[in-house]
């Protein structure tokens, strides 16, 4: 074989191709009238989608396109239904259908205005049962039936480029919707990201992807001091938001460009970007292959085909999966090809060629292309090898290609809970050792073992508190106030991981504070009271005491710092002032019309208590008597008295201890 392939290209392209299987070839039920069938070709969860325009002489039908879905039946891939849309006018044939796209259990697919819709339409359907439902419409407006630039998903994000100046296709902006309760909101938009002249972009398949941590836009006809060379833009996700991070410019400024980000992919892991560039002024198409280092994307390796030049788009497509990468380029009068690469630990090499056995220079075979487990689904939308009988072909009708990718001996698969892996026609999601046999090229088959581990969506509860003025950060989500939330995070896998957090504010609150004075012994108190948020609490006074409350204090400024189970703080200062514990009277008149001094009254502070009161007159004989806080009203035996002057014999209580104070008071008439 090695002495074969060594011999002509045409055995070289045999023996590259040899491990891949393809294992068929599809259409469009309705072929003799549909047109660039496989001008957007998707697999996700077991099912394809291909798109199809209608034919010319479909009048009633002129200007729509329908939605093609294939599922898998034992070993052959089946029709299964069609939906139908309106479509935007740019040319589907070579440019890819950037309005429809099927991932992450979603189908999104915008309807152009009609005598139904007044405006432009962007419809997100989530896969139930089989089926497609309407989980969200979004009325994105109308402007020549080419409003949107391009769209993707990833999980709960989903994001769209659209005109956004009706008198000037170059302005526009992006969206993102997050999914909340089943909803998905409108978080964020940003106009165009970058200093050089704004432009929509040129439409294709594969310029918008998206992970956990960035979104990664390829615009091919951006200029450059007035050059066309393209760029790449990146939005990085950062306390939940998208935010614009980095502007990646042609690596090499030439006079007209070459397409550079007609296409991008990025890893999973985010470790690495691709942006491919199919048409060049040294006639060399590229992939261009960025890694992260240092939080930024740099160049770190050029990928390029010795059979793709003179006609090929190499890179006008990709798809990256599990490893995989798979770069696709139709063919200009030329056939098309797909190559597959697999990092090695240095760099990206090449490890395979994917070409139909019946490719024709003119199918357009490449122009779209996606892969799910080991299963290639490959667009060629100018395919005319299909008719009926004896008829004639009618060009253009289209094809997809499905392949399976080249098998390996032993695969190692991590995959996250509530994920699947298609190992030859059987949907596996639980952990095990599996052997099957792959269909290779050719009839010949190939015994591979299969590890799959699949890792569990650990779910965490956490129940905490944090200070008025502070906030919780988990994940990229930043939390400020009370409530309940659920958070999205990645393992050390990548899988999903949901964090349920029960967040409560301390506030810590004072009630109203007692404030006992001191009466010239040290007997101030202070005696405070909180509300009971989020116990225990200590207490740190400026005295050095730990108590709630303290006592036993001469007059002045004290000073307290109150900290609560979460740390958080308050502090409160408050003034003990001296005063005189109790006040008696020299005289008073009970037949006067001031009530104030119509009794012999001893006004006390609080705490001091009264605790006997005897009053004589001047010969000594007791005239009254009485136990607690109560007055004489200057009567004795129900007789008012004669005025002058009386003693009194009074017993206080008080912080300061008990006294006895003897004394005159007058009694005025």
């Amino acid at each position: 074989i090695i002495i074969n392939c060594s011999l002509s290209m045409f055995i070289v392209v045999f023996c590259n191709s040899f491990s891949f299987g393809q294992i068929q070839k599809i259409y469009a039920p309705n072929v003799d009238s549909s047109l660039y069938f496989g001008s957007y070709v998707g697999i996700d969860r077991g099912k394809i989608i291909a798109t199809g325009d209608f034919g010319l002489h479909e009048t009633k039908l002129y200007g729509s396109e329908r939605l093609y879905f294939f599922s898998k039946n034992g070993k052959e891939w089946q029709y299964l239904e069609n939906k139908y849309k309106r479509k935007t006018e740019f040319n589907a044939t070579v440019d890819g259908n950037f309005t429809t796209r099927m991932d992450n259990g979603y189908l999104i697919s915008v309807n152009v205005a009609d005598n139904q819709y007044i405006s432009d339409t962007l419809f997100l359907l989530k896969e139930q049962n089989g089926d497609f439902v309407v989980q969200s419409e979004i009325l994105i407006g109308a402007f020549q039936g080419r409003i949107i630039s391009g769209l993707c998903l990833h999980k709960d994000w989903f994001m769209y480029r659209k005109i956004d100046n009706q008198s000037d296709s170059s302005v526009y902006k992006d969206y993102f919707y997050r999914l909340l309760d089943e909803q998905w909101l409108l978080k964020d938009s940003f106009s165009f990201l970058g200093d050089d002249r704004s432009n929509q972009g040129f439409p294709s398949t594969e310029k918008y992807h998206m992970t956990d941590r960035f979104l990664v836009i390829g615009d091919m006809t951006s200029y450059d001091n007035g050059r066309k060379n393209g760029k790449v833009e990146v939005y990085k996700k950062e306390d939940g938001h998208f935010k614009p991070y980095q502007l990646i410019r042609h690596p090499e400024i030439l006079k007209r460009g070459d397409n550079f980000g007609v296409s991008t992919e990025i890893s999973d892991d985010n470790q690495f970007l691709f942006v491919g560039a199919f048409y060049s002024i040294d006639k060399i198409p590229k992939v261009y292959v960025y890694k992260l280092v240092d939080d930024k994307f740099v160049l770190f390796q050029k990928l390029t085909e010795p059979e793709a030049l003179g006609g090929v788009a190499y890179g006008n497509s990709m798809s990256l999966e599990n490893g995989v990468l798979l770069v696709s380029g139709y063919g200009f009068y030329k056939a098309g090809m797909i190559f597959q690469y697999e990092f090695d630990g240095v760099k990206w090499v090449r490890k395979a060629k994917i070409q139909p056995q019946n490719n024709t220079d003119f199918d357009l075979f490449g122009v779209s292309i996606d892969q799910e487990g080991e299963t290639v689904v490959v667009g060629a939308s100018y395919d005319a090898t299909y008719h009926k009988g004896n008829g004639p072909v009618q060009e253009g009708n289209g094809a997809a290609y499905i392949f399976q990718i080249p098998a390996r001996d032993t695969l190692n698969i991590e995959l996250c809970e509530g994920g699947s892996y298609t190992f030859n026609d059987t949907v596996i999601t639980t952990s095990g050792h599996y052997v099957d046999t792959l269909m290779a090229s050719y009839g010949v088959d190939s015994v591979v073992q299969l590890y799959l581990n699949v890792h569990p969506a650990p779910q965490v509860e956490i129940d905490t508190f944090i200070c008025s003025d502070d906030s919780i950060k988990i994940g990229e989500e930043i939390f400020t106030e009370e409530g309940e939330y659920e958070v999205m995070l990645k393992s050390s896998y990548g899988c999903d991981s949901i964090v349920q957090l029960n967040l409560g504010i301390s506030d810590i609150e004072l009630l109203d504070s007692t404030i006992i004075s001191d009466y010239g012994c040290g007997s101030g108190v202070i005696d405070i009271s909180i509300v009971e948020n989020n116990p225990p609490y200590a207490y740190d006074w400026s005295t050095g005491e730990q108590g709630e409350d303290i006592s036993g204090l001469p007059k002045g400024t004290y000073s307290v710092t109150i900290r609560d189970k979460s740390g958080c703080e308050l502090q409160r200062s408050f003034i003990v002032p001296d005063s005189i514990p109790y006040l008696i009277p020299n005289a008073f008149f009970p037949s006067g019309t001031d009530e104030i001094n119509k009794s012999f009254k001893i006004y006390q502070a609080q705490n001091v208590h009264i605790e006997s009161t005897q009053i004589f007159d001047r010969w000594g004989e007791k005239v009254y008597e009485s136990e607690g806080d109560e007055y004489w009203d200057g009567s004795y035996k129900g007789k008012a008295q004669a005025p002058g002057v009386y003693l009194y014999k009074i017993v206080i209580d008080s912080p300061c201890g008990k006294e006895t104070k003897t004394g005159q008071i007058l009694l005025l008439r």
